[in-house]
C-alpha cells in the first residue's frame, strides 16, 4: 500500500508510490492519498508522534518490527 509523503523535522515517514496505470486508475491513486492525508491531520500529536517514533528510526539504532 503506497504510503502519503509526510515529513516533520525534515524527516520522512513515508511516501506516496509511483502511478501505474496498470495496477489502478487516477482517480483511485488520488483517493487514497487524499484519505492518507487526511488521516495523518487528524490523528492528533500525541497519536501522529507514536506512529512516527514506530516508523522511524533511531539515529544508530535498528528497528525491528
Amino acid at each position: 500500500m503506497p504510503l502519503a509523503k509526510v515529513e516533520q523535522r525534515g524527516q520522512l515517514l513515508g511516501k506516496l508510490e509511483e502511478f501505474s496505470s496498470d495496477h489502478e486508475s487516477w482517480d483511485s491513486y488520488l483517493e487514497l492519498d487524499n484519505k492518507l492525508c487526511t488521516l495523518l491531520t487528524s490523528i492528533g500529536t500525541d497519536s501522529y508522534n507514536l506512529l512516527r517514533n514506530l516508523c522511524v528510526p533511531k539515529a544508530g539504532g535498528v528497528n525491528i518490527h
